[in-house]
């Protein structure tokens, strides 16, 4: 089934992209995650433990800060500061986070790259701790080593249900998944 396209990389995400101006599709989001049982989680790594001295204690400073984490990963093509805000069982999160570094694989690189919250509200309609979150994404280009354009993602505003669960060591993202 093909997936739909997000401007920035995604939540998603990438989730995927919306406005390309060439025909590569990525980056793709992962099938959405059939129903399943939580997963046990994971003891945090050192960096993660790190990272939870400045973890955010509510839910929409924690959403900020992912986004600000993911902007930056658009930036250096490093996901680690995004990916230590995510549970080991966000699919998406993961896709994002390979999708980065296939763009800046080879000398590449994405510019203007920017992720703005515009507003996180709860989902009453759906289990605990899912959120509505509406996203800005800024134009961006994805260039190749030698600085020729690869493909030029249009400006947009997404909207993107965020799973989020809190354990010992704060809040992580459990999903990321495009409305």
């Amino acid at each position: 089934m093909p997936l739909r396209n997000l401007s920035a990389l995604a939540l998603v995400a990438t989730l995927a992209l919306s406005a390309c101006s060439s025909d590569d599709p990525e980056p793709k989001v992962a099938p959405e995650p059939t129903a399943s049982t939580p997963s046990a989680v994971a003891s945090p790594s050192a960096s993660a433990s790190a990272a939870n001295d400045d973890m955010p204690d509510d839910e929409v400073a924690f959403i900020d800060l992912f986004y600000a984490a993911f902007t930056e990963a658009i930036s250096t093509g490093d996901p680690a500061g995004f990916m230590v805000l995510a549970d080991e069982s966000c699919t998406n999160c993961k896709t994002l986070a390979k999708n980065l570094r296939a763009a800046y694989k080879n000398g590449g690189r994405i510019v203007d790259g920017d992720w703005t919250v515009l507003s996180a509200e709860p989902d009453l309609g759906d289990d605990d701790n899912v959120w509505e979150v509406r996203v800005r994404t800024a134009r961006e280009r994805w260039l190749d080593a030698s600085g020729e354009t690869v493909k030029t993602v249009a400006p947009s505003i997404q909207t993107v249900a965020m799973a989020l669960q809190q354990d010992a060591a704060g809040w992580r993202v459990r999903e990321l998944k495009l409305r």
